[in-house]
């Protein structure tokens, strides 16, 4: 069972990036909630939300999340959307902060070429061209949450 809806974890990454001046691209804020839902899975053993991942051109996408912020294209985005702050638990906030240390600095194209690893879930279905391909949340699993342990 999730602990949380992509929405309001995507509200409170691109609240904390905003708020440390690292404002988030649209595509940048997909690849953090795919990184974000591998910890939690291998801190916990439960899916962070049961939002489906999908193998789009530039990596891994939660389409509610793209609709929602698909104006600002490849602009920064500086604040949050939504009509009201989500409430999340101490530990959601921990995980926030956890991915905002590791993967802050690193570049978009750093963080492209992470998400789309020859060995990873996203290579394993995607298909030049088309966007509905669902990467099933057993393959994230069996590819990434390995990959992806924090030491």
């Amino acid at each position: 069972m999730a602990t949380s809806n992509a929405l309001d974890i995507a509200y409170h990454l691109v609240k904390k990036y905003a708020d440390e001046g690292k404002p988030l691209t649209n595509i940048k804020l997909q690849k953090l909630l795919y990184f974000a839902w591998i910890l939690h899975y291998n801190n916990t053993g439960e899916r962070l939300f049961d939002n489906k991942f999908y193998a789009w051109k530039f990596g891994p996408v939660v389409e509610d999340v793209y609709y929602m912020y698909r104006t600002y294209a490849a602009m920064p985005i500086y604040r949050p959307l939504g009509k009201t702050e989500p409430q999340i638990n101490k530990e959601l906030k921990s995980l926030i902060d956890l991915v905002f240390k590791e993967y802050s600095n690193k570049t978009l194209t750093e963080i492209i070429k992470l998400a789309h690893d020859e060995c990873g879930s996203w290579n394993s279905v995607y298909k030049d061209g088309i966007m509905d391909i669902e990467i099933p949340f057993d393959r994230i699993i069996k590819y990434d949450c390995p990959r992806f342990k924090l030491e």
